[in-house]
């Protein structure tokens, strides 16, 4: 018995002294990890446990700590609050084990690794690892400085010595930017040797800073993470910590690149291109840096690897660098929120480890797909699968969408071949999961070493103009969170993220109604200090470049968006290359600050009654502007301005970090399209289409119309789907309903920008419901199919223009609208508002109320009659025009009582065929009414019993499932009453 419970003890024993990072055990003395030894009420901290074999129990003081936050699906520790009052931990001198954490005076030697991201901005040293004096910081520390006043840049160093003034004299030190990732590994160390002692720091991995000092003896100091040893409440740090790793010996390269890999791994980090071997335990690599195909595929790096002995269990993993990442998950599934919930890996020593280029992520890469797969673009960027170790079997590759009904796919090229085609792997990528805000759809897939993969999908452009779009923003797509405040909006052209920028609240999301931006969402600045925008991306990258905003009426302030002229200049000269106002005014420098322009527009300011949809053209030496689809004007002319390399905003540009001096704007934004060019006349022609057809917009005016074009338009005669050319009488309150995929349009109801307008189109008899991003509206059904409609902008509050139909003399409205369709669109729901202020549909009184339809406007070509009842507030009727024809005209006529028969009464009513050229037996004719006494019966039958009949021309039945009569020609049935080839009334 005793031989078998000391096996048993050993084996335990074993078991615990392999759990190390990166298997390094040596001299490890503390090992603060997140995701072991958290103890929790609530969120707030009350104990974390250390890891290494000391077993430390730091105390817990002031704050306390924060659990529930998470880098890479692992949890980290979230401290917030000024200085002490957001809370640390501390190893006091007195607990058990402290003096194996002693270096020796002489030859002492230390090494720190920690995984941190800062937010203080308060500009003070934020102690992040200490074991020091405190007062003086005399001893280890790894602390950093705010230099921005943002979350952006910190001076970080590490010293085992007496930190003077800035630690600059004493410590190794470097300026992160922390601009590209979401978490940082930081490695301090010192080795003395005699008088000589020398501090390094290293930035993931990258190659070390070294300040040689005066070594500084730490051992009789408390260790402490998120302070300084004495706890002095203006040196605390806020932020995450993930890990905390100290041992008190040096640590030998591969010893220091097997625990930066157990970080790495871990915590999503793209190690530095100098230092990027990505090693397990036993010395193999997971993924080996900077040869071969990885000196290409050396960013963004990510992956699931199991290592018992070197503590890695990652199951789901997604590289923290800023922008879009995918996420990749073990097995076959959905992502999931945190990486315990994922199945783990089958095999120690396994891992799949995935590199990218330094592509865009968006889809600017023309591809086509294999049979029945609609794609035309790729993401720019590729990304590189390592799987040297082991074995991992399927994994599920997730990528996020702009909306729901984006089809993305995955597509997997093998034995780094670098062409994507048809030959390749296509999976479509389905399920859409939201994780952390955003909505990702998901394939598996069984990768292989050295494949490389891309994601392609069918990718729209505004109105199919595609070259050189730098930013599309648009408030129904790519918002986050679609309701309340927004916290990203990722621009659909390049994905650029815009997000909160400083302390300034952001906008929020309006939904689309009948008086908001035609039944779209807007952005709503309801204040003008609110602000969103991305001010570390280039958002033109050409001396001339074009800009369209869409903006609703009302609007009122200073600056709704601008484009900095660089990222590193933060006054009132970077954000006006240009900036727009509310007033109408538009600021232009020029590369170096110099003010070009400052003027109001041609027109004065934006409308007040309804949006306006603003073309700036912005040359190397001049700046022109045109409104609504008019011609542009030259505002200016100057010198060259040079190159614009700075980000963008929305709102106001004042106050940190971006320090400039204008205010902002109350009102909403619809969208906003730059691109890095200037556009040819007929593909600004196109954006305007596609602008106005969305917002309900007519473009120019009725003395100079304009046809409205698709995607496919190559000139402004092809493709028009809505003629305004030789059309001035019926070019008023322009609007309508259409789907064009290419050109990034679904609009299922609509009514004109007017507030003299009172018809709405409809896909349903949802005359209210908004068109986008969610939506009840039924699809149109093809893509390019368009109803849109005008009318002669005559009056509709009498029936004063008589006109004769069937020999009855009626009165109709003297407004007529003219539709036009594209692409037989088949029956489109019209409403009728009655009760709109200064247009005000009268009642016919005693009159009958008809809506006419006809294939001219003087209502004499098959004119078709609908008898409708008035209301007080809204007529609906549904309409099928003629198909690709805009000869499609319609009004309301009252038939006065007196022109109404009385009706028959006591006479048999019937057809004779008393003419002998008119019998039976004769080839004209195929009815026959014969009864004296039995009334004429018509066949009563299911739909699926008609189409099952022997069809005879002339046959008669009535569809009990559909309530209708039909009638065939022998082979076709159609509708009774219907004539498929003329417009008609539907119901």
């Amino acid at each position: 018995m005793k031989k078998n419970y000391l096996v048993i003890v050993l084996f335990a024993a074993n078991v615990a002294a392999q759990q190390s990072p990166g298997g390094v055990s040596s001299n490890l003395q503390v090992w603060m990890k997140a995701d072991a030894g958290l103890t929790t009420s609530g969120n707030n901290i009350t104990a974390w446990k250390d890891q290494s074999a000391n077993a430390f129990s730091p105390a817990v003081v002031g704050g306390p700590p924060q659990a529930g936050s998470f880098i890479n699906f692992n949890p980290v520790v979230k401290i917030t609050g000024s200085d002490v009052t957001g809370g640390y931990f501390r190893i006091p001198t007195n607990a058990p084990n402290f003096s194996n954490m002693n270096v020796t005076a002489g030859s002492a030697q230390t090494e720190v690794f920690a995984t941190v991201f800062s937010t203080r901005t308060a500009n003070q040293y934020s102690a992040i690892v200490t074991k020091n004096s405190g007062g003086f910081w005399d001893g280890i520390t790894l602390a950093n400085y705010n230099i921005s006043g943002t979350t952006t840049n910190y001076r970080t160093g590490y010293a085992v010595s007496d930190w003077l003034s800035d630690g600059g004299s004493t410590s190794a030190q470097q300026t992160i930017d922390q601009t590209p990732s979401k978490m940082f590994l930081l490695h301090g160390g010192n080795t003395q040797s005699g008088s000589t002692n020398t501090n390094r720091l290293r930035v993931n991995g990258n190659t070390a800073t070294t300040n040689n000092s005066a070594f500084f003896n730490p051992n009789s100091y408390d260790f402490s993470i998120g302070n300084n040893s004495a706890g002095n409440t203006q040196y605390g740090f806020e932020g995450l910590i993930g890990d905390v790793i100290y041992y008190n010996r040096n640590l030998t390269p591969a010893e220091t690149q097997k625990v930066n890999s157990y970080l790495a791994i871990k915590y999503g980090i793209t190690l530095a291109a100098n230092n990027q071997s990505y090693t397990s335990s036993n010395g193999t690599d997971f993924w080996t840096g900077a040869t071969g195909p990885t000196a290409t595929y050396n960013n963004n790096i990510f992956g699931i690897a199991r290592d018992d002995a070197g503590s890695i269990d990652q199951r789901q993993s997604q590289s923290q660098n800023t922008g879009i990442q995918p996420i990749m998950t073990n097995g076959s599934g959905s992502p999931v929120t945190t990486n315990t919930a994922a199945s783990a890996l089958s095999n120690d020593i396994s891992s799949s480890i995935i590199g990218s280029d330094t592509g865009s992520t968006a889809y600017t890469t023309p591809i086509t797909g294999p049979s029945g797969i609609v794609v035309n673009n790729r993401t720019q960027r590729i990304w590189l699968v390592q799987e040297k170790t082991g074995t991992v079997g399927n994994v599920t590759i997730s990528f996020p969408i702009s909306n729901t009904n984006q089809k993305v796919y995955l597509v997997r090229s093998s034995n780094l071949d670098t062409t994507f085609d048809t030959t390749d792997t296509w999976i479509e990528l389905t399920n859409p999961t939201v994780i952390n805000g955003l909505t990702y759809v998901s394939a598996t897939i069984d990768f292989a070493d050295n494949d490389l993969f891309t994601f392609a999908t069918f990718k729209s452009s505004p109105g199919g103009v595609a070259t050189g779009i730098s930013l599309w923003n648009r408030a129904d797509a790519g918002i986050s969170p679609t309701t309340g405040s927004i916290t990203t909006w990722t621009d659909q052209a390049l994905e650029h993220v815009a997000t909160q920028q400083g302390s300034n609240a952001t906008p929020s999301v309006i939904a689309g109604s009948k008086t908001n931006l035609n039944f779209n969402p807007g952005v709503n600045f309801t204040v003008n200090t609110q602000r969103i925008g991305n001010i570390s991306v280039q958002t033109v990258n050409s001396l001339d470049y074009d800009i369209f905003n869409v903006t609703k009426n009302g609007i009122s302030g200073v600056a709704f968006f601008g484009i900095a002229r660089n990222n590193t200049t933060k006054d009132g000269t970077n954000y006006d290359s240009p900036h727009f106002e509310a007033s109408g005014t538009i600021a232009m420098r020029d590369t170096n600050g110099n003010l070009d322009y400052y003027s109001g527009l041609p027109g004065g300011a934006y409308s007040a009654s309804i949006p306006t949809i603003g073309y700036t053209q912005v040359k190397d030496t001049s700046l022109s502007f045109g409104r609504n689809g008019a011609i542009t004007n030259q505002l200016a002319t100057y010198g060259a301005k040079g190159n614009i390399t700075g980000g963008y905003y929305f709102g106001r540009n004042a106050d940190s970090p971006l320090s400039g001096d204008d205010g902002g704007f109350t009102g909403v934004i619809g969208e906003n399209i730059v691109y890095s060019r200037t556009l040819t006349p007929v593909e600004r022609q196109k954006v305007d289409s596609y602008l106005a057809i969305k917002y309900g917009m007519t473009l120019a005016t009725s003395a100079a119309p304009m046809n409205y074009l698709n995607s496919a338009s190559t000139t402004n005669t092809d493709n028009v789907v809505w003629t305004g050319v030789g059309n001035t009488t019926f070019y008023n309150r322009v609007f309508g309903i259409g789907r064009d995929d290419a050109g990034g349009l679904d609009q299922r109801i609509s009514i004109a920008a007017d507030p003299a307008a009172i018809i709405t189109l409809s896909t349903d008899t949802d005359f209210t419901s908004q068109n986008a991003p969610t939506t009840t509206h039924p699809a149109i059904a093809s893509d390019k199919q368009f109803t849109m409609m005008g009318d002669n902008n005559l009056s509709v509050t009498a029936y004063s223009t008589p006109i004769t139909i069937g020999g009855k003399t009626m009165n109709r409205l003297p407004r007529i609208w003219r539709a036009q369709d594209t692409g037989d669109m088949g029956c489109v729901n019209i409403r009728m508002a009655t009760n709109v202020s200064g247009n005000i549909i009268p009642n016919p009184g005693t009159g009958s109320l008809y809506a006419i339809l006809a294939d001219d406007p003087n209502f004499t070509t098959n004119v078709s009659l609908k008898k409708i009842t008035y209301s007080a507030t809204n007529i609906d009727f549904a309409i099928n025009f003629n198909a690709n024809s805009n000869n499609n005209y319609f009004t309301l006529a009252v038939l006065p009582a007196s022109a109404v028969p009385a009706p028959v009464t006591g006479k048999i009513v019937g057809i004779s065929t008393v003419n002998d050229s008119w019998q039976p037996t004769t080839n004209n004719t195929y009815l026959e009414l014969r009864s004296q006494k039995l009334g004429f019966v018509i066949s009563r039958v299911t739909t699926a019993n008609r189409l099952a009949m022997i069809q005879q021309p002339g046959l008669v039945v009535y569809d009990i499932e559909q309530s209708k009569f039909f009638v065939s020609n022998g082979s076709v049935w159609r509708e009774l009453g219907i004539d498929n080839t003329k417009s008609s009334f539907c119901n």
